[in-house]
């Protein structure tokens, strides 16, 4: 939005823009969807067609002066229909009520411009009941929908926060701008550009997320893990960390208590101090990297991680259990019991037998195979 501001204001550049504007609009338009499609997005892809659909309807009837204010007002509904649409393949029943529902709505607009005109633009332009700050009032119908769909998109941004969902929620607001402010077709196509622009970024990141990030605790993955070690220098200590008994665990509570007691380690881990990272190596196994640390420099915050795990009392997560911590405590009992869960560490650091991150690795592991042999819940080096 801000670039879309500072090239509207910067004179010399708008003629170079409008010259150029349709081709970048139609690369990117290219990309974005040949992308969606790749990466099973059809939200995005909708959201995609709703923009050439608005910006083919300006562009065929540019004298129309009804086209914006209907646009204006149907543009921020469907994006936010779009947006709470599940993920589904194009030929699904929900995808065709979609796909039908853009056709009533066109039918419905032709025929009330057609047949009560007088209505339908009261309707349209029917003034608010108290003034905003602003030198072009919005009819109320307008406000209602724009109130709408904004808290709806930050509810369900605060209900998923990922990149993609931001991503539409911004996108709603570039589109939008430019209706409400009467812009001309060329202002018009470079807002919808830098809105295909955030949906790309948004589908990159939700991507890059996917591939480096652990799905189950939310921390970087194994591949993170071996870039991150690309980019180390000759310092560094690095600690394998693993869950006691994971595996009688396991076998005696079930693997979705088992997945709970992942996540709730590798939040432990989340917070690690000294400039380490936590990675999910596999399985019960993490990894945290320490740059530019020596194994002295981290033994009292791997000492503070092993005892966080250990004091934190794990209690499964049981029907009645709500999905978040309650900001109020209350007196009622829980039926299931704390159970304890522990970790052992190893920590090592390169040295002149041990130059290659993978060799460091393979150290660490045998410290942490050290640890275990000594009783567990414990750290070796």
């Amino acid at each position: 939005m801000v670039a879309g501001i500072f090239l509207l204001k910067a004179a010399p550049l708008q003629q170079q823009i409008t010259d150029y504007l349709p081709i970048f609009f139609l690369t990117i338009f290219i990309i974005t969807f040949l992308l969606g499609l790749r990466f099973k997005r059809n939200r995005l892809v909708f959201a995609l067609f709703l923009l050439a659909l608005s910006l083919g309807l300006c562009s065929l009837y540019p004298q129309q002066p009804i086209i914006y204010p209907v646009l204006a007002l149907l543009l921020p509904l469907n994006l936010t229909l779009t947006l709470l649409l599940p993920e589904k393949r194009f030929g699904s029943t929900l995808t065709a009520l979609y796909g039908s529902s853009l056709l009533i709505q066109g039918l419905a607009i032709f025929w009330f411009e057609q047949y009560w005109p007088e209505n339908f633009s009261r309707i349209l332009y029917q003034p608010l009941p108290f003034s905003l700050p602003l030198e072009s009032q919005p009819g109320i119908l307008l406000f209602g929908i724009l109130t709408t769909s904004t808290l709806l998109a930050l509810v369900n941004f605060q209900r998923r926060p990922q990149p993609l969902e931001s991503a539409f929620f911004w996108t709603l607001v570039l589109t939008v701008i430019p209706f409400y402010l009467q812009f001309e077709n060329q202002f018009l196509m470079l807002f919808f550009c830098l809105a295909i622009a955030t949906l790309l970024t948004g589908l990159l990141e939700t991507s890059h997320n996917m591939a480096y990030r652990d799905e189950l605790t939310g921390i970087p993955g194994r591949r993170a893990l071996n870039e991150s070690l690309k980019r180390l220098g000759k310092r560094y200590s690095l600690a394998m960390l693993d869950i006691d008994h994971f595996k009688k665990f396991n076998d005696k509570h079930g693997h979705d208590v088992g997945d709970q007691v992942l996540k709730m380690v590798a939040g432990c881990l989340a917070t690690v101090a000294c400039g380490g990272h936590a990675f999910r190596y596999g399985g019960e196994e993490f990894t945290i990297v320490f740059p530019n640390r020596k194994i002295e420099d981290i033994q009292t915050e791997l000492e503070r991680i092993r005892k966080k795990v250990a004091t934190t009392g794990f209690i499964p997560r049981s029907k009645d259990r709500p999905a978040k911590k309650p900001t109020k405590r209350t007196l009622k009992k829980t039926t299931n019991k704390p159970l304890s869960v522990t970790i052992s560490i190893g920590v090592a650091e390169p040295s002149r037998e041990r130059r290659s991150p993978d060799q460091v690795i393979s150290a660490a592991d045998q410290a942490l195979y050290l640890a275990k042999q000594q009783g567990r819940n414990r750290i070796c080096n």
